[in-house]
């Protein structure tokens, strides 16, 4: 389920993407705090981890974090995939407060993937896939 759902983001136990936060490392034993990021990702959300988006000047539009901006670019990270723009490229950059992570992730799962997805969030090891 973490590998369906999750690592396309979240990287647990040196395994996934980098746009959203590091897992391996959070509060995942406190279920409370596991249920409230999943359940409603707006609710409290870092800064680094704030969707911004870039329109460039030739319409193309960029939804992802940004994870450096200087006076030669913007870098922006987006599901499997960092981009970086040039600065005299950009039309807009719009920080929203909206998260990246869907809000509704456990709806289209069973009761049993949903308790197989917390107890793999919960472990203190990666668990060995079949």
């Amino acid at each position: 389920m973490f590998a369906r759902v999750c690592q396309q983001c979240h990287t647990l136990f040196d395994t996934g993407g980098k746009v959203g936060p590091e897992l391996t490392g959070a509060n995942r034993a406190d279920l409370d705090y596991v249920l409230q990021n999943i359940i409603d990702p707006n609710a409290i959300i870092p800064n680094d981890y704030r969707t911004s988006t870039l329109e460039t000047k030739d319409e193309r539009v960029i939804t992802g974090i940004v994870t450096k901006q200087d006076n030669n670019a913007v870098t922006i990270v987006i599901p499997n995939d960092t981009v970086v723009v040039p600065q005299t490229d950009i039309k807009s950059l719009t920080q929203s407060e909206i998260s990246m992570m869907p809000e509704g992730l456990l709806q289209s799962m069973t009761v049993d993937e949903i308790r197989d997805l917390l107890a793999y969030l919960k472990s203190p090891q990666q668990v060995p896939m079949d």
